[in-house]
């Protein structure tokens, strides 16, 4: 209750799932990972990425066997890691992707974003970042597309660069954070359940 409470008081709290769930629980729901489920019922790595909400938020309730630490990386250090070793890349995030919904869409609406999405865009002069390999990924598999060898090297770079300059938070009971889901890359390592 704290927590939400606490979370009221950033802005409205909106679900990102099919069950209209506010506050989200990360346990392992025993799903098998495929191209098309969701990472945070499933015990498995949470590559870094961002949610659909202007903030996200973690709160720890209880650590997992052996710790799971979580990550954070800035998405405006992997952007300048593109300008300085893949420019030939850049116009490939400006133009973006389609992002799969995961099954999680009202029956009226399309399985996949219906434009694609930018990785990197601009906004009042501020640059914003919006990647999630998995949902990139899950639209190629939904339409049955090839990724092409330079947007394999894109999200491979992506994934490299963010991952060598993550920093990783070994939360503990009771601890939270929020972060920017415009600059600020988050996800998890595996863990085990006690």
């Amino acid at each position: 209750l704290v927590y939400w409470g606490l979370s009221l008081h950033l802005g409205t709290c909106v679900s990102q799932e099919g069950r209209a769930a506010l506050v989200a629980d990360v346990w392992d729901r025993g799903q098998k990972k495929t191209p098309l489920t969701r990472a945070y019922g499933s015990k498995r790595e949470s590559k870094l990425h961002v949610d659909l909400a202007d903030v996200v938020g973690l709160l720890c309730v209880r650590q997992a066997k052996g710790g799971a630490p979580t990550t954070l990386a800035s998405s405006t250090t992997v952007y300048n890691a593109f300008l300085e070793k893949h420019p030939e890349l850049v116009p490939m995030l400006y133009e973006g992707f389609h992002w799969d919904r995961f099954s999680e869409h009202a029956p009226w609406e399309k399985p996949m974003s219906v434009a694609p999405i930018p990785v990197f865009s601009y906004a009042g002069g501020q640059l914003s970042c919006r990647y999630n390999r998995s949902w990139i990924s899950g639209a190629f598999a939904r339409m049955e597309k090839t990724m092409s060898n330079a947007e394999q090297v894109l999200f491979d770079f992506f994934d490299q660069a963010a991952e060598e300059n993550r920093l990783e938070i070994d939360l503990q009971p009771g601890q939270v954070y929020f972060a920017s889901n415009y600059t600020v890359l988050h996800g998890r390592a595996a863990y085990e359940e006690e």
